[in-house]
């Protein structure tokens, strides 16, 4: 009977912790996904833009389970759609249609960002 108590207690417990690491996880992955496309705005050559896309598409596929874990797959897949948006625009140099694409893409990734905000409710 201790046993069971004692179990039931490591899960309570361990329901929060995991849910403060998911959304720390998601947290820091819309962060930095976020960074490199200011980067690639704000590039001054095409290989600049190139390599910051490429690195906010690469850091973005890392932790795309996580996010299709907590967050729709919807939000999800308007990031990745952007990014890949973004890389076909950058190979071909139109540098005004990828500016607006580079805002969408930070649009949609606040959105997946704050999609679901932190709390005890939303943790159990």
């Amino acid at each position: 009977m201790r046993f069971k108590v004692i179990l039931a207690y490591i899960i309570l417990i361990s329901i929060p912790v995991l849910g403060f690491f998911s959304h720390s996880a998601v947290k820091a992955c819309c962060d930095e996904t976020s960074e490199y496309i200011s980067e690639a705005k704000n590039a001054s050559s095409p290989s600049g833009v190139s390599s910051s896309i490429e690195n906010a598409a690469r850091r973005w596929q890392k932790d795309e389970w996580i996010l299709t874990s907590f967050i729709t797959h919807e939000e999800v897949d308007a990031v990745t759609v952007s990014l890949v948006r973004a890389k076909a625009l950058a190979e071909i140099d139109d540098s005004e249609e990828l500016a607006e694409v580079l805002s969408e893409c930070l649009s949609h990734i606040k959105i997946v960002k704050n999609f679901d905000k932190l709390s005890i409710r939303s943790i159990f």
